[in-house]
């Protein structure tokens, strides 16, 4: 079995809160937690985990179809001080453009509170936005995994270079 990235969490607690709906619902999933990530070299991660759920291919739709309607449960219990209440229209907008950035719930909530205000929610845009994002995105790994593998060599050829030189840098100093 082939598992792909589904969903990627700063905390454990929320990864472990995927997994067990997954685990209720049949879906074979597996976490990952990383560790090796060259971010944290350049000051930007500085050693926090980033925690995957990972699942098959074919079980994305099923398991975008299961959150989704887990979220629209929990909908009708929202309170009028939640947060996303504070939010500005563009604000409501770019998570309706960014659905992966958010949680289902809060998706469908951004949705529902521009409903309440009048405002349209164009559901072909959602989609082909949606589309557009998983492009984007596919395109920002491929150059994040080539970007990663020349920091890799660099790095390394630095550190030979030190190794060689380091009598010569050395005697200058």
């Amino acid at each position: 079995m082939i598992f792909l990235n589904y969903r990627q969490f700063s905390e454990k607690q929320q990864a472990d809160a995927l997994a067990e709906i997954l685990k209720e619902n049949d879906i074979p999933f597996e976490t990952v937690v990383d560790r090796e990530s060259l971010d944290s070299l350049y000051g930007d991660k500085l050693f926090k985990n980033e925690y995957f759920v990972k699942i098959q291919k074919e079980d994305f739709e099923r398991a975008d179809v299961l959150l989704l309607n887990l979220a629209k449960s929990q909908l009708a219990n929202v309170e009028k001080d939640h947060y996303l209440f504070e939010f500005t229209n563009a604000e409501l907008y770019e998570i309706i453009d960014r659905p992966d950035e958010w949680s289902e719930f809060d998706f469908l909530l951004a949705m529902k509170i521009l409903s309440d205000r009048g405002l349209p929610v164009n559901h072909a845009k959602i989609i082909k936005s949606k589309q557009e994002r998983v492009e984007t995105l596919s395109k920002k790994a491929a150059w994040d995994r080539a970007y990663g593998k020349w920091a890799v060599v660099s790095i390394v050829i630095t550190l030979i270079a030190y190794w060689i030189f380091r009598k010569f840098l050395l005697a200058l100093f």
